[in-house]
């Protein structure tokens, strides 16, 4: 059986020196490119496109078709979410709906996103207690776990990896549906509903998603269970949670990794 003597690796570069110690700890010899953006990927040459395996690792670069045809031994990718949730915010909305049951999918690349025969998935239990920071840490650990079992597959296998016999759900959601449902009417509102979202979408200031509107017009907030201020509004205070005035200018660019 034939190695893949050249890899390409999409992900965030956080995870680039991780990521190139877990595959040379069993094949030193292999050749890696590390890439973050669609850029980068766009200026690898076709000469090397054609005899490497291509991955993507918790990344938002969504790979064109033409690369997919141009990679020989084949492209994939590991999904942070089991496959009944393709596409967006998977994890958010695992919590919002109170999914038993979280983990990843490695999974054959296609043309549309999300869409291509799965390899293999890894799994583990939401306890109705967990909040997104406890739930967040296992999908990492998860993630890791899964890329550690595979990546003798994706290396010493040229052939196309073995589907199982699994099929991904219906629970696709898009960047749209995020901003929707994230823009939360205090008038409309439960307080059950909002402990639902606070849950799922307001973990942290540097990546809070919730947007609440009242009477005078759409401003962003956060929630902390820690933090006791008398600064947060009145209006506010009914629902049990203390919320603070976030300004946008302050909000950091949300890590696209907890949503794809």
């Amino acid at each position: 059986m034939e190695m893949v003597t050249n890899l390409i690796i999409i992900s965030s570069r956080v995870w680039h020196v991780s990521l190139n110690f877990i595959f040379k700890q069993v094949n030193p010899e292999l050749t890696i490119a590390l890439v973050e953006s669609i850029e980068e990927l766009n200026g690898i040459a076709e000469d090397l496109l054609i005899r490497s395996r291509l991955i993507g690792f918790l990344t938002d670069v969504i790979v064109p078709e033409r690369i997919l045809n141009q990679v020989q031994y084949g492209c994939y990718n590991f999904h942070p979410s089991l496959p009944n949730r393709p596409g967006w915010a998977p994890l958010q909305y695992a919590l919002l709906d109170n999914d038993e049951a979280f983990g990843i999918t490695l999974h054959r690349m296609s043309p549309k996103v999300d869409a291509g025969y799965i390899v293999a998935i890894k799994k583990f239990a939401i306890e109705p207690s967990d909040d997104f920071i406890k739930v967040n840490e296992q999908v990492f650990l998860c993630l890791f776990s899964l890329l550690k079992e595979q990546r003798l597959a994706l290396i010493f296998n040229r052939g196309p990896l073995i589907p199982i016999p699994l099929s991904w759900g219906s629970l696709r959601k898009t960047k749209s549906d995020l901003l929707y449902d994230t823009l939360v009417h205090l008038n409309q509102v439960s307080k059950e509903r909002l402990n639902s979202l606070v849950r799922a979408f307001g973990y942290s200031p540097e990546l809070c998603l919730l947007r609440l509107k009242d009477s005078k017009g759409e401003k962003l907030y956060y929630f902390d269970h820690k933090k006791q201020s008398p600064g947060h509004r009145a209006d506010l205070e009914a629902f049990g949670h203390n919320f603070f005035d976030l300004e946008p200018q302050s909000i950091p660019r949300v890590a696209q990794t907890h949503f794809i």
